[in-house]
């Protein structure tokens, strides 16, 4: 075994003891939901402190619209995929706090694309392998939220909900 392999090795044990979903979990999540479905991002978990995520730092939005998401407590996954900065062996996934389509299928095409591509870049260099036990986190590019994807709940209507939890250091 080269040294190489032998780091994997100890990154995938490591991996195996988190608790938050990897690829390979998440894509035998998303088969058994119709692809037609929009998928929102539950925060219930973290009241009253929406404003502190970067996308309210990186745009305006009205006191109405503030109140929406701090009522409803929904984020929207984007097609964006990076080395998590948190750790740079996990995959983030990004989000936004606009209401718009993004569906089963979408973020089907985006692990499998992400499997396809293999690697990624840490924030800070190095080379990752992307795979079926990349651990999954929803982020945007150079933050560490500790937004953790669990599972998914199809929640009766056009959405499956994204179920999260926090994670903080």
């Amino acid at each position: 075994m080269d040294l190489q392999d032998y780091l994997n090795f100890c990154m995938d044990y490591g991996r195996s003891l988190e608790k938050h979903l990897r690829i390979g979990t998440a894509l035998e999540y998303l088969n058994g939901l119709d692809e037609n479905k929009n998928i929102v991002v539950d925060m219930s978990w973290k009241e009253g402190a929406i404003k502190n995520y970067k996308g309210f730092k990186d745009k305006e939005y009205s006191e109405s619209r503030i109140k929406e998401i701090e009522e409803t407590h929904q984020m929207y996954l984007t097609a964006e995929f990076d080395s998590y900065r948190g750790d740079y062996a996990q995959m983030y996934i990004g989000y936004n706090f606009e209401p718009h389509k993004f569906t089963v299928k979408n973020l089907k095409d985006l692990l499998l694309d992400a499997k396809r591509v293999g690697e990624m870049e840490g924030y800070k260099g190095g080379t990752f392998s992307i795979n079926d036990n990349t651990l999954l986190n929803i982020a945007s590019y150079s933050n560490c939220e500790g937004i953790l994807p669990i599972g998914f709940k199809d929640i009766g209507d056009d959405n499956v909900m994204l179920l999260t939890q926090y994670y903080e250091d």
